[in-house]
């Protein structure tokens, strides 16, 4: 029951590379989609501090409460993204 019109509008009929923005900030992440077509929303797999997850991301901000003050964020390298740090680390 997933509607994937956005998924295919984002990779069949346009040529951005989606980007995962990121920001890890006094224990919270906040992330979304930029860089694609308007409503984009995906699921993405992301290790946080080594661990698995699987976020909800769409092209509005989200913001999750982490474990730790700080974390590092790697997106799963199988996914056709970019990603990007808003601090830069």
């Amino acid at each position: 029951n997933l509607n994937l019109a956005k998924f295919f509008d984002q990779y069949l009929r346009d040529t951005r590379i989606p980007t995962f923005e990121y920001l890890v900030k006094d224990g919270n992440l906040t992330y979304r989609w930029s860089n694609c077509v308007r409503g984009f929303d995906m699921p993405v797999k992301v290790w946080i501090d080594g661990k698995e997850k699987v976020l909800k991301a769409s092209t509005r901000p989200q913001t999750e409460k982490l474990e730790a003050q700080t974390a590092t964020v790697k997106v799963d390298p199988n996914y056709y993204v970019y990603s990007f740090n808003a601090l830069g680390n």
